[in-house]
């Protein structure tokens, strides 16, 4: 595998609602909101801009490590509080691995956050469509996912997740290696796919149904 893409690998180019930087200031402000718009999109969609962030295919309540939906970070829309409560385990393991500072400042911080940061970023808890907005979180110049430890122990996860056991496979009726759970990954610039990506095997798909 090429540097390149060893690198971003976990990672996709997503759009973003806005950032939170955690940082603490000398005024006692715990943390600061902004919104991230693309000047040269339409009004209607005015916030697209995207941004690489962590990735994976997932379903039920499954959280990725700092940068997500407020769903998981705040605990807004269908199954917000068990969502978050999975995002403060997933957030907590991560800490636990790498002792870094800035997942320690989240950690710490996120309470207040849930209870506030609702209002700040405009959001709607009954809208669907805020329920599913991204959110990046920034700390001492730097976005918390680019910190050296905080990547390489997402990179190391995602990789977990190709663990392959044998198996009957459905779609070639053999026994053979399969990967436990949900395939975190999705292919891209398949004919008639997804712009977000195709699954490799879809059960809601005719083909296998």
């Amino acid at each position: 595998m090429s540097g390149i893409w060893k690198y971003r690998l976990g990672f996709e180019k997503l759009p973003v609602y806005a950032w939170i930087d955690i940082t603490p200031t000398k005024y006692g402000n715990k943390w600061d909101v902004g919104l991230l718009e693309d000047e040269h999109a339409s009004t209607r969609k005015k916030q697209t801009v995207k941004v690489e962030v962590p990735s994976i295919a997932r379903c039920d309540n499954f959280p990725i490590i700092t940068d997500d939906m407020v769903s998981y970070i705040l605990g807004i829309g269908k199954n917000g509080s068990q969502k978050h409560k999975k995002y403060l385990e997933k957030l907590t393991e991560c800490y636990n691995a790498t002792q870094d500072e800035a997942i320690a400042g989240l950690l710490a911080i996120l309470p207040e956050l849930k209870s506030e940061c609702v209002t700040e970023l405009a959001l709607n808890p009954n809208k669907l469509e805020d329920a599913s907005k991204r959110v990046i979180f920034l700390y001492k110049g730097e976005r918390i996912m680019q910190r050296p430890k905080v990547r390489k122990y997402w990179q190391s996860y995602f990789l977990k997740q190709f663990q392959l056991s044998q198996d009957y496979c459905c779609v070639t009726g053999k026994n053979t290696d399969v990967i436990k759970g949900v395939i975190p990954l999705k292919l891209k610039r398949i004919v008639g796919g997804l712009p977000t990506g195709s699954s490799l095997v879809s059960f809601d798909k005719e083909a296998f149904s």
